[in-house]
């Protein structure tokens, strides 16, 4: 596991020797060397996390989401998609990234959580690294009043009771579930009308 922090980001993974000397070595006898760079860039500082397989092809479903918390408990929303990707390398297996633009700043240390999704597309932890934060600051501590809050605005009144995380709903899934067939009989109706 490596972690970048800034706008330009950079792993460079092959054997030892030929790692080291790769940021003097051309392009050519990089390769020739058996050492892959893999490099992404961001417009805004973001922190990349970058995790390496060896020994077998990675299946893409091992590792899905990953997520940064700091040591106080605090976890970030788990990262996947667009940013994350793959470099495939048979001898060493491969390389996947993840950027994160939001990350715990307060404390000296930070921690990835990695994670699969099960059968009931639950994440299901695999591990999780701690390494030191490469951009701490001193933020002020927000205190949050009380609930229930009510805000005002023009004639409108609007009041938050209660905040909860976490929490997922299977009525969620089985309702987007149920959307999708719809749209899919409602797409089969369409076709058969115009006598596709």
């Amino acid at each position: 596991m490596a972690v970048t922090y800034g706008t330009e980001h950079r792993f460079v993974h092959g054997r030892l020797l030929p790692r080291v000397l790769a940021p003097i070595l051309p392009a050519s006898w990089r390769k020739r060397a058996g050492v892959t760079v893999a490099e992404f860039r961001s417009e805004t500082p973001t922190l990349m996390v970058w995790v390496q397989w060896r020994g077998r092809p990675p299946d893409p479903r091992d590792i899905t989401d990953a997520s940064v918390f700091d040591l106080e408990g605090i976890e970030g929303e788990p990262v996947r998609g667009k940013s994350t990707f793959y470099i495939f390398d048979q001898p060493w297996g491969a390389v996947r990234g993840w950027q994160f633009a939001n990350f715990p700043r307060r404390g000296k240390h930070l921690g990835v959580r990695l994670y699969a999704r099960g059968a009931a597309y639950n994440p299901d932890p695999l591990a999780e690294f701690t390494f030191p934060n490469p951009a701490p600051r001193r933020l002020p501590v927000w205190d949050a009043p009380a609930l229930p809050q009510t805000q005002r605005m023009g004639q409108w009144e609007f009041t938050l009771t209660r905040f909860t995380t976490g929490e997922s709903s299977a009525l969620a899934y089985i309702i987007l579930v149920i959307v999708i067939a719809v749209s899919n009989l409602y797409v089969r109706s369409l076709n058969r009308i115009r006598g596709e």
